[in-house]
């Protein structure tokens, strides 16, 4: 029987849920808002598969796949890449599985604005994985259906974090020639206790049913994505980290699960065929990447990779970059855990208590010098010039 004993020993991928024979394993949140299994022990009969299929317990390690290789890409399909947070390279490799009468499974919002894992058998259905979600998505029993359609003969595109697809090959404990398995590269994931709260006052605050939600939009460019929630009126709300809350609790490490601050799938050499994250300095490998609509970065970790993305090839712009250098780059969540913010217990506590705006004027107060920054970021990146004040930055050291 699995026993949790440090949170840190849980990253809530459900996988014991999905595998366990007696269905006596339920997913219940903590006061935190996230996942952790429940044991009826009466009806566990003792079976360890809990146990043996736990991913942080002992991670699945990569089998030889020759080597490592990356690219930059660029989906040729404008609107699908300005529908995604960088350059849509997931969409190409789904949209190959969907021509193979596949079934594509990510991450999507329900109907109440919950991130949840789902399964689409349509191009129509694959927009609602596009875009990043900074929260822990509810699994369910995707990983159920994905093995009964496997073993059925369908293809099947599997995205997701990192423990969720290592977690996914334990539970179907050998290979399938018809899965195709995307991971991306992780920050850390937050509470859904905090986005909740957070849709939910601004839905009350603007008396207004929300229509849409997009964490990393292109309105002003993708080097200056924001939130965007938009309304059933067609009103819309913009901001991006100078002034929105969510995004900064994001980012400050507020919020992000326990098991992100000591992660056990930090590595290159991953289980997954492809993995995928932002390429910011993709035009210093080919100029004309750098058109301000997004790049992703994509390491191809298997022979069934490479020949996918040999498929993929007309369909994208892409350029071959070194590994070590793509990584060095902007690669630095596939090697390093969050460090959690010193600030993060009483940041649960207080969304428990607090009014968001009472929580934005405590953690992160909209100052005179934000709300110019704010104000006048879309002018000065419009003009070009912000693409000069970022190099500065870099040259700086990030500061």
């Amino acid at each position: 029987m699995i026993k949790i004993e440090k949170k840190e020993e849980c990253c809530g991928c459900e996988v014991c849920a999905n595998a366990c024979p007696k269905n006596c394993i339920q997913m219940e949140r903590d006061n935190k808002g996230f996942l952790y299994p429940k044991i009826d022990e009466n009806r566990c009969i003792d079976c360890h598969i809990c146990e043996r299929v736990c991913p942080v317990a002992e991670p699945k390690v990569r089998e030889s796949g020759g080597e490592l290789r990356m690219y930059g890409v660029q989906n040729t399909d404008e609107r699908v890449r300005m529908e995604s947070t960088s350059g849509g390279a997931f969409s190409l490799i789904a949209r190959w599985v969907l021509a193979r009468h596949g079934i594509v499974i990510g991450a999507a919002f329900d109907n109440n604005f919950r991130v949840i894992h789902a399964a689409a058998d349509s191009e129509e259905g694959l927009a609602r994985f596009r875009g990043s979600k900074y929260v822990q998505s509810s699994m369910g029993e995707i990983y159920r259906k994905a093995k009964e359609w496997l073993v059925q003969g369908r293809w099947i595109c599997f995205s997701g974090t990192p423990c969720q697809i290592n977690g996914l090959q334990k539970f179907l404990d050998k290979p399938f020639d018809n899965l195709v398995t995307v991971d991306i590269a992780c920050h850390g994931i937050t509470s859904p206790k905090f986005l909740e709260k957070y849709i939910r006052y601004h839905s009350e605050k603007e008396g207004k049913k929300i229509k849409e939600i997009l964490f990393r939009e292109k309105y002003y460019g993708y080097g200056f994505s924001t939130m965007k929630i938009a309304f059933e009126d067609g009103s819309c709300y913009r901001a991006g980290m100078e002034t929105d809350i969510f995004l900064r609790s994001f980012f400050m490490d507020l919020n992000t699960r326990e098991s992100c601050h000591a992660c056990r799938f930090k590595t290159v050499q991953r289980v997954s065929d492809f993995t995928i994250f932002d390429g910011w300095h993709a035009g210093r490998f080919q100029k004309e990447m750098e058109d301000d609509k997004g790049t992703t970065l994509c390491i191809i970790q298997s022979d069934k990779g490479n020949k996918i993305f040999d498929d993929l090839k007309d369909q994208c712009r892409f350029v071959e970059i070194p590994v070590e250098e793509g990584v060095r780059l902007d690669g630095s969540m596939i090697l390093k855990s969050t460090v959690p913010n010193p600030q993060r217990e009483q940041f649960f506590k207080d969304i428990c208590v607090m009014s968001v705006p009472e929580i934005q004027n405590r953690y992160y107060p909209i100052t005179l010098k934000r709300k110019l920054l704010s104000a006048i970021k879309p002018t000065v990146y419009k003009t070009g010039l912000f693409k000069y004040y970022m190099k500065l930055k870099e040259k700086a050291g990030g500061k």
